[in-house]
């Protein structure tokens, strides 16, 4: 199997020992270099990979996807300052692509950058390419300045775009839920259930909607579906899985 394999698998050690196999054994390029430094700053050699960070980065403005995923290198390292500006070095020269746009949010939201999250999204949106994720981090954008309807707005047209998010749903029949709206949020959650994305939180919010409701068999039913599920794991990173 080969070293963007595992990647693509999550697999991020046993994709480092590959690469640092091949390294013994010819030179590799400079987009392999990227993925290098990506995978020695997430599970391997920390100052290795700032080092070969460094030693590529006039080359990351070659591509969409180089600038995407050197970006994501910085936000790993606890620096989003410079990872926006390598996004608007990039945005400045035309280098976009709303596709990784949209994965590249996805993926800071993920471990928790909201800064670069931020501006992949609303860059997205400026584009006029509003994806299903892309509203689902703004609405949550909106619920943390108090913009309740904003956001009950933003994960409506979420679940239109995409009807299979799970956590959207699960976020926007959570706010219904808060808002009184016991039948509309039931019915919300019921449908976020079903969905692999939406982890246990769906099921804990229905039951207590159901509580609610006096639906009390279906409350523990919601409830026993809770302690079963884990949170979903995010699969491979395809920034650095795909050549």
């Amino acid at each position: 199997m080969t070293a963007r394999a595992f990647v693509a698998l999550g697999q991020e050690g046993r994709a480092l020992q590959c690469y640092r196999r091949l390294m013994r054994t010819r030179a590799i390029s400079e987009e392999e270099s990227l993925v290098v430094a990506y995978l020695e700053i997430r599970v391997g050699d920390r100052r290795t990979g700032v080092v070969t960070l460094e030693q590529i980065r006039d080359g990351l403005l070659d591509s969409p996807r180089q600038v995407l995923a050197g970006s994501l290198c910085y936000s790993l390292l606890g620096h989003p300052e410079e990872a926006v500006t390598l996004l608007r070095e990039g945005a400045a020269r035309g280098v976009e692509n709303p596709m990784i746009l949209e994965e590249l949010g996805s993926t800071a939201a993920e471990i928790g950058d909201s800064l670069v999250a931020e501006w992949a999204f609303q860059r997205l949106r400026g584009l006029g390419r509003e994806t299903s994720e892309c509203l689902y981090f703004l609405a949550w954008t909106d619920l943390n300045q108090g913009r309740i309807e904003r956001a009950v707005e933003n994960l409506d047209r979420s679940v239109a775009l995409d009807p299979t998010n799970g956590r959207a749903l699960s976020l926007l029949g959570s706010l219904r839920y808060r808002m009184g709206q016991l039948e509309l949020a039931r019915d919300i959650l019921i449908r976020a259930t079903q969905c692999p994305d939406a982890g246990p939180d769906a099921d804990r919010t229905l039951a207590r909607v159901c509580r609610a409701l006096r639906l009390d068999t279906e409350a523990r039913d919601a409830e026993a579906r809770a302690r079963d599920k884990h949170p979903a794991r995010p699969f491979g990173l395809t920034l650095f899985a795909k050549p």
